[in-house]
């Protein structure tokens, strides 16, 4: 998925939210998770990809795990852009970057 297909989903995410639970149009994005007291869906999105390539990266299968190692060592720049500069990443994504 790329960077405006993750961003497309996002915004659609929170028009719905907002349609869910009344809140007003014009209420800026970064409110609406917040009232709703949901994480951010980029988030969601991040941390459920850090834990299945934590799994792919522990994984028994020799090959599994030798195409995550691989594909984690040259997407690692990429992962910033998918979280956003001001988000305060979690516990799991963090061990993703370590490893």
């Amino acid at each position: 998925m790329t960077h405006s297909a993750i961003e497309n989903v996002c915004v659609a995410w929170r028009k719905g939210l907002r349609r869910v639970w009344d809140i007003p149009a014009a209420t800026h994005s970064r409110f609406v998770t917040s009232l709703c007291g949901l994480p951010q869906l980029k988030v969601e999105l991040a941390c459920q990809c850090g834990k299945f390539i934590v799994k792919c990266l522990n994984s028994s299968n020799s090959v599994v795990k030798h195409v995550a190692k691989v594909t984690t060592i040259r997407s690692k720049d990429c992962i910033p852009q998918l979280v956003g500069t001001h988000t305060i990443l979690s516990p799991r994504l963090v061990l993703l970057f370590l490893v």
